[in-house]
Parts: C-alpha cells; sequence; structure tokens
C-alpha cells in the first residue's frame, strides 16, 4: 500500500462579515516527506470552516486524479494532518456518523452546518482505494509542513 502524507489548513479573513475572502491550502508528501504537490485556492463571502474543508477535499481530489494509480488499482493510505478541530473532532468523535443517522441533523436538532461540504468530503473520504486516517496537528506550533499549509492559506487570499 503506498502511503501519501498532507497537511491541511484555511483561513478567512472578516469571517465575521458577510462580505470576506478566505484561503485554503494542502501540501501533498510522500512517506519519505518529499514534497510532491502544494495547492491552494481562494473564495468570497466564505468561513474558516468552509476553508479548512475546502482544502482537505481539495487534496483528496488532487490525490485522487494525479497520484492514484489508475493501472495498477494501488491503495493509497492517507495520513492526513488538520490543525481544525472542526474536522479532527468530527471524525474522532463519530458526530459525522451521528448526523448521518439524524438525516443531517445535530443531536440539538438543527440542521448541520456545512453539509454540502461534508457530503462532498465523505465521497472522497470512502473511495475504496482510499484508507485515510485525520490527525490533530497543533496550530502554529513550528511544525513545518503545519507552517507551510497555513502560508499558502493566506497567500491565497490575497
Amino acid at each position: 500500500m503506498k502511503k501519501i502524507v498532507v497537511y491541511t489548513d484555511g483561513a478567512c479573513s472578516g469571517n465575521q462579515y458577510k462580505k470576506n475572502v478566505g484561503g485554503w491550502g494542502a501540501i501533498i508528501l510522500d512517506d519519505s516527506q518529499k514534497v510532491l504537490k502544494k495547492i491552494s485556492g481562494k473564495a468570497k463571502n466564505t468561513s474558516n470552516n468552509k476553508m479548512e474543508l475546502t482544502a482537505v477535499i481539495k487534496a483528496l481530489q488532487y490525490i485522487k486524479e494525479s497520484i492514484y494509480d489508475k493501472e495498477q488499482q494501488t491503495s493509497l493510505e492517507i495520513n492526513l494532518y488538520s490543525d481544525s478541530a472542526y474536522i479532527v473532532n468530527c471524525f474522532k468523535k463519530k458526530w459525522i456518523d451521528k448526523w448521518q443517522r439524524n438525516g443531517w441533523r445535530t443531536s440539538s436538532g438543527k440542521p448541520v452546518k456545512n453539509k454540502k461540504y461534508w457530503v462532498a468530503l465523505l465521497n472522497w473520504m470512502e473511495r475504496p482505494y482510499f484508507n485515510v486516517n485525520i490527525k490533530k496537528v497543533e496550530a502554529h506550533a513550528g511544525h513545518k509542513y503545519n507552517e507551510i499549509a497555513d502560508r499558502l492559506a493566506v497567500q491565497a487570499m490575497k
């Protein structure tokens, strides 16, 4: 099984306002820490959580389209690092499973925020050839690749 390591981050300037700009970034590495690709992008009128989710979705999309070997049908083990408690806890605490069972409603009965992003993320994660492990990395703690993902997201906003 081929191993891939991914660090993602999202950013949003003016997150509290309706008119704002956000950015996302991801750095994709092989298991020897060789950088395979850096990707980033931006969106208007968004939120930090949407940008965090977009970074993960776009990284998995890139891996499928550019790294996955369709000919050999090799499975990929993807260790995906995020500093977003929103994303990490969603899988670690199994919120996503509960939301799906509850018809995409929270435990308090409210609609899940950013549902279309969660559905898109699940679509990428549930591929038979992807084994995605989402792991927490501390934000702004000096971790080289997390800092790169953060810079990519911030630069994309500008």
